[in-house]
C-alpha cells in the first residue's frame, strides 16, 4: 500500500498512513533516514530542509474533563485540525493524537527569513488558542530545533523526554528540552526502611501515620530531582504494595484490581496530583483495614456462638471450639467474653439448661437421661449448674411444672 501513488483509492488511505508515520515517531520507534525520506515522498509532505520542531501537547487532567467520550473525540479532532493548519507560506505542520490526551505536532519552517524561533511562537499561539476555546490547560513539551527531516526521530524523543518533566513542572507549562537536559539529576533509590514503616502503618489501620510517611517519601523524591521514569517506577511499586496489603487484609478498594489501580495512578501526571491520589487511596485503605479489624472479633464471636448453638448437646470444650475456629483457646475465650459479656462455658451451659427445662416439662425421660441429652456427661455438674441457674434441682423443677 505504501507504494501506491496517492491518488484515487490511495488518497483515502493517506490520512491513515500519515497517522501511522507520526505515531511511530511519537513512540520512539526506529525510523531510518531513508524511511523518513520515502514517507515524505509517498505522503507528499512539502518538507523544507530549514528547521523542524517536535512538540507534544498534553491535555491536563484529561480524565476530569466534563465531556462525554464522543465530545472528547470531537475536541481531539478539532485540535488536530488547528495544529495542522500551520501558517501559509511560513510554517507547515502535521499533527495526530497518540493517546486520548496527547497530540504530537511536527512543525517545519517554510520561510527561512523568519528564523527558527517562529516555530516555537507558532506553537505558543496554538496552545493559547486551544486553551481559550475549551477552557482547559495544556502542557507543551518542545524539542530542540533540528534542521533535517532525518533528525525528526531524535526530536520526537526529546519532546517525549521533556513531557515526562511535567511531573515536576506542573500543569499548563511549556517545557523546552534544552532546559531540562541541563538540570542536575540525582539517582533515586527507594528508602525501603521507610516503605516498610509505611506498609506497617497501613496494615495497622493508622491513616494519620500513613499520610505522614507518604508525605516524607514525596518530599525526598522532590528534593532528589531524579529522572521522572525512576520516580514513576518507585510510585508504581507503592501502588502494587497497596494492592497486596489490602488483599491480604480482606479489604476491597475501588478500583479493586491491580491493573485498574495502576491505570488510575497513571492518569496523574504531576507530582502533586500523584501525591494527592496516593495519600487519599492509602488512607482510605487504612481506614477500611481498621474498620474491618474492629469488626473481625464480633464476626468471630458470632461464628463461635453459632458453633455452640449447633453443638452444645455434644461433648465439646474450649479446645474443640478453638480447633474449629483456627484460633488459640485464649483468643476464643477472650473475644467471646468481650462480645457477649459472658464466658463461652456460661453461654453453653445456659443453652443446655434451657433444653433441660424443656425436656423436664414435656417428657417422661429420667433426669439422668435428660442431663445426658442436654450435653452434660457428669450428673454432679448437671445438678450443680441447674440449681445455680434455676434455683432448684431438676427433680424439683419437674415437680413444680407438674403441679402448675
Amino acid at each position: 500500500l505504501v507504494g501506491v501513488k496517492v491518488e484515487g483509492q490511495g488518497r483515502k488511505i493517506k490520512p491513515l498512513l500519515l497517522k501511522e508515520f507520526l505515531v511511530s515517531l511519537a513512540h520512539g520507534e526506529a525510523v531510518s533516514a531513508d524511511e523518513i525520506q520515502y514517507q515524505a515522498e509517498i505522503l507528499e509532505l512539502p518538507f523544507q530542509e530549514t528547521a523542524f520542531l517536535a512538540c507534544i501537547l498534553q491535555i491536563d487532567s484529561y480524565f476530569k474533563l466534563p465531556y462525554t467520550d464522543e465530545e472528547k473525540r470531537m475536541i481531539r479532532s478539532r485540535m488536530i485540525d488547528l495544529a495542522s493548519a500551520g501558517e501559509a507560506r511560513a510554517i507547515y505542520a502535521l499533527a495526530t493524537d497518540v493517546s486520548d490526551e496527547t497530540l504530537l505536532v511536527i512543525c517545519n519552517l517554510l520561510d527561512e527569513g523568519l528564523g527558527s524561533d517562529a516555530l516555537l511562537s507558532y506553537m505558543q499561539r496554538l496552545k493559547g488558542q486551544i486553551e481559550t476555546e475549551w477552557k482547559f490547560s495544556l502542557t507543551m513539551a518542545v524539542s530542540e530545533t533540528v534542521h533535517t527531516a532525518e533528525a525528526l526521530p531524535a526530536a520526537c524523543r526529546q519532546a517525549r523526554t521533556a513531557a515526562s518533566y511535567k511531573l515536576y513542572r506542573g500543569r499548563g507549562c511549556i517545557i523546552p528540552y534544552e532546559e531540562i537536559c541541563r538540570e542536575p539529576h540525582q539517582p533515586y533509590s527507594m528508602d525501603f526502611e521507610k516503605i516498610q514503616m509505611l506498609l506497617q502503618a497501613l496494615r495497622s489501620g493508622d491513616s494519620k501515620q500513613t499520610a505522614q510517611l507518604l508525605q516524607e517519601l514525596f518530599r525526598d523524591m522532590r528534593e532528589r530531582r531524579a529522572e521522572p521514569e525512576h520516580i514513576r517506577a518507585a510510585m508504581k511499586h507503592l501502588v502494587v504494595a497497596l494492592a497486596d496489603v489490602t488483599c491480604a487484609n480482606g479489604v476491597s478498594l475501588r478500583p479493586d484490581t491491580l491493573d485498574a489501580l495502576v491505570g488510575e495512578f497513571s492518569k496523574r501526571k504531576t507530582m502533586p496530583d500523584m501525591e494527592e491520589w496516593l495519600i487519599s487511596t492509602y488512607c482510605r485503605a487504612a481506614d477500611q483495614i481498621r474498620e474491618y479489624a474492629a469488626q473481625r472479633p464480633n464476626k468471630s464471636a458470632e461464628k463461635i456462638r453459632a458453633y455452640i448453638d449447633s453443638n452444645f448437646t455434644k461433648d465439646i470444650s474450649l479446645a474443640t471450639i478453638a480447633d474449629y475456629m483456627g484460633y488459640s483457646s485464649t483468643y476464643v475465650s477472650k473475644i467471646f467474653k468481650q462480645t457477649y459479656g459472658m464466658s463461652y462455658i456460661e453461654y453453653m451451659n445456659s443453652k443446655r439448661i434451657e433444653l433441660s427445662k424443656q425436656l423436664l416439662a414435656d417428657t417422661q425421660l429420667s433426669v439422668k437421661e435428660i442431663g445426658f441429652r442436654a450435653g452434660f456427661n457428669n450428673m454432679q455438674t448437671f445438678f450443680r449448674v441447674f440449681k445455680q441457674c434455676i434455683g432448684t434441682t431438676p427433680s424439683q423443677y419437674r415437680g413444680s411444672t407438674e403441679l402448675s
